[in-house]
């Protein structure tokens, strides 16, 4: 799978730059990175990153708090992403760290293994490569009973991770951060189609995981809204343009988008930072008087 500067040249310079303390991950990361510390840090998936959004919330946030702010949000990240490699690195200096609640598809569990915490893995059965997608597509063929179990099994090993992610950022404040199209669901779709039974970002987490997670956090923000959305994609020019989606893995399809109704929207980072700022600027003064 390539990176998003990679695919979305044509469209966004994403500004990747080599974070301090971070050297062999090169330039993976949306800069500028902090010069000290004080700084707010950013983990999260593609929509902390900001795919196809010159300017994503976390850069909102550190204008208007006049931070710095280390976004370390990561293209199809899940919380293993952060606890199995050294990115906590990253973060330590941060005054109060932001963690997105991210994809349940993107985290090991009893049917699948995640390649580094991320989208990619195998099927723990036969070792083969796949996707969350793939998985779900031949289970709903071959042995639809099985997966309200392969869910379960999806939806405690993400709990589990996030909240032992924000038990390793202590003692620095947390925010807990659900960032979606809509208000945490009650449960997972029922449904014969594998998308439909993800579910829309963060996929397989329910309003039930979110208040498991919670207590864990200094704090909680939800922000759901679809302002924006859809939208054509456009160049830097403002032309209208497209990118190529191929995250399959056992069978690989491409197919061009001329118009997105995934990412957030820049009108949503701007919520996003709206509903985040009030809650961090407290705890930032509160930081800078300990």
């Amino acid at each position: 799978m390539r990176s998003y500067q990679e695919e979305d040249r044509h469209l966004v310079d994403y500004r990747l730059a080599t974070v301090p303390g971070l050297p062999d991950w090169g330039e993976s990361f949306r800069g500028p990175h902090p010069t000290g510390s004080g700084f707010v840090a950013f983990l999260g998936a593609a929509q902390t990153f900001g795919r196809l959004c010159a300017e994503p919330f976390p850069a909102l946030v550190g204008r208007a708090l006049s931070v710095e702010t280390a976004n370390l949000g990561h293209g199809g990240a899940g919380p293993e992403f952060y606890l199995q490699s050294d990115l906590l690195d990253g973060v330590r200096g941060a005054s109060v760290v932001v963690v997105q609640i991210m994809s349940a598809r993107s985290q090991s569990s009893p049917h699948f293994r995640s390649d580094e915490g991320l989208m990619a893995g195998v099927r723990v059965a036969d070792g083969r490569p796949m996707v969350a997608e793939e998985l779900f597509e031949e289970l709903l063929e071959d042995e639809p009973s099985a997966v309200p179990e392969v869910v379960r099994g999806f939806q405690e090993a993400s709990v589990a991770s996030t909240i032992e992610l924000l038990k390793a950022l202590a003692p620095t404040p947390t925010v807990l951060l659900w960032f979606s199209v809509q208000v945490p669901p009650c449960q997972v779709s029922q449904g014969v189609d594998a998308r439909e039974v993800l579910g829309t970002f963060p996929q397989l987490v329910t309003a039930d995981m979110v208040e498991a997670m919670r207590p864990h956090a200094t704090a909680y923000v939800e922000c759901a809204c679809t302002i924006g959305l859809p939208r054509t994609i456009v160049d830097e020019a403002g032309r209208p343009s497209s990118i190529v989606l191929d995250y399959r893995l056992s069978r690989p399809e491409q197919y061009t988008v001329t118009t997105d109704n995934y990412y957030p929207s820049p009108e949503m980072h701007l919520s996003a930072a709206v509903a985040l700022i009030p809650v961090l600027g407290p705890l930032l003064q509160l930081a800078s008087t300990a």
